[in-house]
């Protein structure tokens, strides 16, 4: 039986003149944030549904209130040259490629356009933290099956 990939989370983030560098394409940085931002976006504001059919938005909405996400490891590869159109936005993918007891790891794939092979592709992991305690908080069975909805292969990252 194989493995059924959903859709990943699809969000458009605006390019910045400032996120230029003196080389004339986007920076490594700022392409950082920018997945960063897509990552956030997709916590807060990915569309979900309750296992009792209500629609929701964002992974953390099905979790405690006080739970909240703690970024532990970016990894990100440059795979061709992001010019800079401050007109056009970036076309971030967002998947959930592993989860573990209280973490999850993130792909995420920039493009130029919704249709371009990927620009940039990286990797977050995340902890899900109890702030009270200060402790990883172990997700339960309902969070496991609404992330599945954006379940996913990692990102063909070199050296894998």
């Amino acid at each position: 039986m194989s493995e059924q990939v959903a859709d990943p989370y699809e969000c458009e983030i605006g390019a910045r003149v400032r996120d230029v560098n003196l080389e004339g394409h986007a920076d490594n940085v700022e392409l950082l944030r920018i997945l960063d931002e897509a990552r956030t976006r997709f916590f807060r504001f990915a569309p979900l549904v309750s296992p009792d059919g209500v629609p929701f938005t964002g992974v953390l909405a099905a979790a405690p209130g006080h739970v909240t996400e703690l970024v532990v490891a970016h990894r990100v590869e440059y795979v061709s040259e992001v010019p800079l159109d401050p007109t056009r936005p970036y076309v971030v993918a967002v998947r959930v490629t592993r989860l573990g007891s209280s973490s999850l790891d993130v792909g995420l794939e920039l493009r130029l356009s919704g249709d371009a092979e990927p620009a940039v592709l990286g990797e977050t992991t995340v902890v899900l933290l109890d702030p009270g305690t200060g402790k990883p908080w172990a997700m339960d069975d309902d969070l496991r099956t609404l992330l599945s909805a954006y379940s996913g292969p990692p990102v063909p990252l070199r050296g894998r």
